[in-house]
């Protein structure tokens, strides 16, 4: 099983990922492509389109 990057490392734009969050639960996320979205203010998003806080994910890989 591939470990988990850090939150701090960022995933490429529009790559599905699997996104563990501080609770210890796993989800399918994707960190969007979005004019807003930059490294010193990622934006990251479930696979419904909700907007997940950085502060609550603890890490993520490639789907």
């Amino acid at each position: 099983m591939k470990p988990f990057n850090p939150p701090a490392d960022l995933p490429a734009l529009g790559k599905p990922l699997i996104i563990e969050l501080i609770t210890g639960r796993q989800i399918e996320g994707v960190r969007p492509n979005h004019p807003g979205n930059t490294d010193s203010a990622p934006i990251w998003h479930d696979m419904k389109g909700n907007r997940i806080n950085p502060e609550e994910i603890a890490g993520w890989k490639l789907k």
